[in-house]
């Protein structure tokens, strides 16, 4: 079975929107020409009707006045009697002189009035039923008939109408409606020009977005927009700086990265190059010395190759934890005890103060004591000798906290941001011949963040460095 096809014209934003607008005030123009063309052909019916009602009132005198002498059982006898009654087109025949009566002064009753044409004129009796007349008056309006006494005789009642009957009234009508018909196209025309002008107002930043956006697609992130409004479009725009200045710096980060990483691959491996190369040119012997230094490069490359595996699994989300209930200061008394002979050899004093003797925590216990080790090491590292580490553990509300201050050197308070970025190091205030590739302190920063905690660094009040550790607090199994 063949398919068909059918090809339709894609429309922009704004011709969309330019459409949506026209469409919805044709909608809305129509239905109120409409309303208006109903509410006018009612309306005036409505008040040609109130018109030859007002016109019955000289009839219903005459009926009353006939009702006074002879009655209605006249008229129902003698058709043409009534026709010339309403119609006045047939005299009234003789008639003997009516007596007097309350309401009368004797005179002769005065003629009969020509009013409306008498198909539309039915007259009723007391209890409302038809007398003479057209059947169909009696679904129209009615005028009621009083004898002197007050009660009712009867009533005339006038066929409805639902079409204008007179030609100056249709006239009348007709130039309405021309008029209508002529503001509704006026008005058509101003809220299609104003929905082009309002829909390309509205659109005209998007123009802008869209060439922003294109230009971060190519590789651009330098490209900056300025909003101009207090919009969604507004907001729109901003974020899209935001995004572009995010990605450049994300951009600019991975190049560090790279560079960053060769570097410190690089290193390692020229030693090992150099060695090996000295090794098969004879120069050195491969002695329990130089096998020695190659297992120290190797080694430094197999720690960085670990660290860049932690921070990979750390970008993706994927941690590795293995969490169970223990207690956080049973774990840092456990890391101080096994870094305190190295401390001790380094001339720093390790101190620990447990303001708690226990605090419960849900946690990988491995990875908390590699986050202490990392800090530990860079302590032990960077702290001058006869120095200080002061390792406190304590909670609050909510969390566990471990504060790991030591004494001079310090940080510049503009590198304190930065300590936990890779690859990072302090050199001029805090630098060791023996530093490492700038990795512990980021790879902290991740494990503790995928515990829900958080890791920061500030001035030490013992004129060091102070990293201040937080953990949810659990339960103990």
């Amino acid at each position: 079975m063949a398919k068909i096809t059918i090809l339709v014209p894609s429309l922009r934003l704004t011709g969309r929107l330019f459409a949506a607008f026209v469409v919805l005030a044709a909608i809305v123009i129509g239905a109120m020409v409409l309303s208006a063309t109903i509410s006018l052909n009612r309306g005036f019916s409505a008040y040609l009707l109130q018109i030859e009602l007002a016109e019955l009132d000289p009839l219903a005198d005459a009926a009353r006045a006939e009702y006074a002498r002879h009655g209605f059982d006249q008229f129902a006898r003698n058709p043409q009697r009534w026709a010339g009654f309403v119609g006045g087109s047939l005299p009234p025949p003789p008639l003997p002189p009516p007596p007097l009566l309350p309401f009368t002064d004797g005179r002769p009753p005065p003629p009969l009035p020509r009013l409306v044409p008498s198909p539309r004129v039915s007259l009723l009796d007391a209890d409302m039923q038809l007398i003479i007349g057209p059947p169909e008056a009696l679904d129209g309006p009615r005028r009621l008939l009083r004898g002197a006494d007050g009660r009712v005789i009867g009533a005339l009642a006038l066929m409805p109408t639902t079409a204008v009957g007179r030609e100056v009234e249709r006239a009348f009508f007709r130039a309405q409606r021309r008029q209508l018909v002529m503001m509704a196209a006026l008005s058509f025309a101003i809220a299609a020009a104003f929905a082009w002008a309002l829909s390309r107002a509205l659109l005209r930043p998007l123009r802008d977005i869209n060439a922003a956006t294109t230009r971060i697609a190519a590789g651009d992130f330098a490209v900056r927009l300025v909003p101009h409004r207090a919009d969604e479009l507004g907001d729109l725009a901003r974020d899209i700086s935001l995004m572009a200045q995010s990605l450049g710096e994300t951009e600019a980060a991975r190049r560090r990265w790279v560079a960053d990483t060769s570097h410190e691959l690089r290193t390692p491996l020229s030693v090992l190059r150099g060695m090996i190369e000295a090794v098969q040119d004879g120069v050195r012997d491969a002695d329990a010395v130089t096998l020695a230094t190659l297992h120290g490069q190797v080694m430094q490359l197999t720690r960085l190759a670990g660290d860049l595996g932690d921070l990979a699994r750390a970008d993706s989300g994927a941690v590795a934890l293995f969490r169970e209930p223990g207690d956080l200061v049973k774990i840092v008394d456990d890391v101080v005890g096994a870094w305190r002979e190295g401390f001790a050899r380094s001339g720093i004093s390790l101190d620990l103060c447990k303001e708690q003797s226990a605090l419960p925590v849900v946690v990988d216990r491995g990875r908390i004591i590699q986050v202490l080790t990392n800090v530990l090491a860079n302590t032990q590292r960077y702290t001058d000798s006869a120095g200080l580490c002061r390792i406190t553990v304590r909670c609050d509300a909510t969390m566990a906290i471990v504060r790991i201050d030591d004494s001079a050197p310090g940080v510049p308070p503009a590198a304190l941001p930065k300590l936990f970025d890779r690859f990072y190091r302090v050199e001029e205030s805090r630098g060791r011949a023996g530093g490492g590739a700038g990795l512990g302190l980021a790879i902290a920063a991740a494990i503790i963040g995928a515990h829900g905690g958080t890791i920061v660094a500030r001035a030490s009040d013992l004129g060091g460095l102070c990293v201040i550790i937080s953990l949810p607090l659990g339960q103990l199994a």
